[in-house]
């Protein structure tokens, strides 16, 4: 049996790989803070560990251990300066010398949509702010890991949403009151942006790791690619719920933002709202040999709870 080792269990990426990883029959073991974590999922095949990700001891002995590693950890944006490439660089010492296929997921932050309007593997990275200098930092950071001998397999998908995303753009800008649903709009409502279902991405991924694989590869994500008008249009044709169109209050978080640290950061990502910046997948596909999971957009909204209608 295949054995994974999963850090950033209760985020996001991590815990839709621990459920795509168990489903393809792993072993799974995942780092956790504390007890409770432990009630977030149980299954036959997943183990826990309670450690810190600056625990040399822990993370040595379990990143030698397993098979895949799965990096799923994220920290808040006003810790990204001095945690993220901490935690990242702590965890790259510990698979010093390891057999396993290190997995991390990257995001769009650093490109240029200006001058790219699509993305691919080899579109060349450039950064328009202190959050793409971090993540290109990482980046870079682990692509020197696999130089020295670490397998790697980099994710890059769009704007994460699921049922364990509570940071997803979406669950701020998708309400909904009984049969009317409101959709906050935080740029050109026609402008197209990238989501990513976690759940599809996780299986897609936990899929692609059994293809055969470089030492180092990376690939691409699309998922859906649509606008706040699509998302009208689509809820529209396809429920029997209608949609009412509204101003994000930018206003209101830049004054907000003078206060609050947190704040400043939504107003960071605004351009990507704005521009139209197209993830081909067309490698991921090809090495799966099917076209990449895209679950009905509807259904996305269902499953993470942001609509719910009688059908």
């Amino acid at each position: 049996m295949k054995t994974a080792f999963v850090l950033g269990f209760s985020g996001s990426f991590g815990f839709a790989m621990t459920q795509a990883l168990l489903a393809k029959g792993y072993k799974v073991t995942a780092l956790i803070r504390n007890s409770k974590q432990r009630d977030l999922y149980q299954h036959t095949h997943l183990s826990f560990v309670e450690g810190d990700l600056l625990d040399k001891t822990c993370l040595k002995s379990n990143c030698q251990a397993h098979d895949i590693i799965v990096y799923g950890v994220n920290v808040p944006y006003a810790d990204w300066q001095t945690k993220a490439i901490q935690y990242l660089s702590a965890t790259l010492k510990a698979c010093e010398g390891s057999k396993a296929r290190f997995v991390f997921p990257a995001n769009i932050y650093p490109y240029n949509p200006i001058q790219h309007s699509q993305i691919n593997e080899q579109t060349p990275q450039q950064s328009l702010h202190f959050l793409a200098d971090v993540r290109i930092e990482m980046e870079s950071q682990i692509k020197q890991a696999s130089k020295n001998g670490l397998n790697v397999l980099i994710m890059r998908a769009g704007n994460y949403i699921g049922a364990q995303a509570p940071s997803s753009w979406l669950r701020f800008l998708v309400k909904q009151s009984k049969q009317q649903i409101t959709i906050s709009a935080t740029g050109n409502p026609d402008s197209p942006t990238s989501y990513a279902f976690l759940p599809d991405l996780a299986k897609d991924t936990a899929d692609v790791l059994e293809t055969n694989l470089n030492d180092f590869e990376e690939f691409c994500f699309a998922g859906h690619h649509l606008s706040f008008n699509d998302m009208k249009q689509n809820i529209e044709q396809h429920t029997p719920l209608s949609v009412k169109m509204a101003k994000f209050p930018w206003g209101i978080i830049k004054i907000m933002s003078l206060f609050i640290r947190k704040m400043k950061y939504l107003d960071v990502t605004r351009y990507l709202f704005n521009t139209d910046m197209r993830i081909n997948d067309n490698k991921l596909s090809k090495q799966l040999g099917r076209p990449c999971t895209k679950t009905v957009f509807t259904q996305v909204l269902v499953e993470s709870q942001l609509i719910s209608y009688e059908k």
